[in-house]
């Protein structure tokens, strides 16, 4: 997946807190954190402050799995994507927002087997409904990838 404008500078503000938090840990051998080498030395107050953050830190930390992540953690809860993930919003409110950080041409669901198997099984209402967090759009860009891909095995 690649990231646009907006996850581009998400990504490189969450960069530059952790550079930063690197540097400082390496000038300050004595610090716990000096040996912690992952992003998660800026998961905490200092650097993720509110919802914004928190979606930065996520495209930061997970790149391109971030919505993939978050759809595991969704899927580990009875609430799922009503489960609240963090600064009082749900999963799937941090799902819609990480979303917008990334191109869209990027977004269909062609690879995962679960969806496809259903997408082969029951209708597309049925479908979107079953999976709400995916958009109208997702669902008909993944049957264009079908169509493309089929439309490259005829001209085999």
């Amino acid at each position: 997946m690649k990231l646009n404008k907006k996850g581009q500078a998400a990504y490189d503000r969450m960069e530059r807190y952790y550079n930063r938090e690197r540097a400082w840990l390496d000038a300050h051998p004595e610090d716990p954190l000096h040996d912690e080498l992952g992003w998660s030395i800026i998961d905490n107050d200092d650097y993720v402050r509110d919802f914004e953050d928190e979606c930065a830190l996520l495209v930061f930390g997970y790149d391109d799995y971030a919505l993939f992540h978050l759809e595991e953690y969704a899927n580990m809860y009875g609430n799922g994507w009503d489960e609240e993930y963090a600064f009082g919003h749900t999963t799937k409110e941090y799902y819609d927002e990480v979303y917008t950080y990334f191109e869209k041409e990027m977004c269909g669901f062609l690879t995962d087997d679960e969806k496809m198997h259903d997408f082969f099984r029951i209708s597309k209402e049925e479908f979107l409904f079953s999976y709400s967090y995916l958009t109208e759009e997702e669902y008909d860009m993944t049957v264009a990838e079908i169509k493309e891909w089929l439309k490259k095995v005829e001209e085999e």
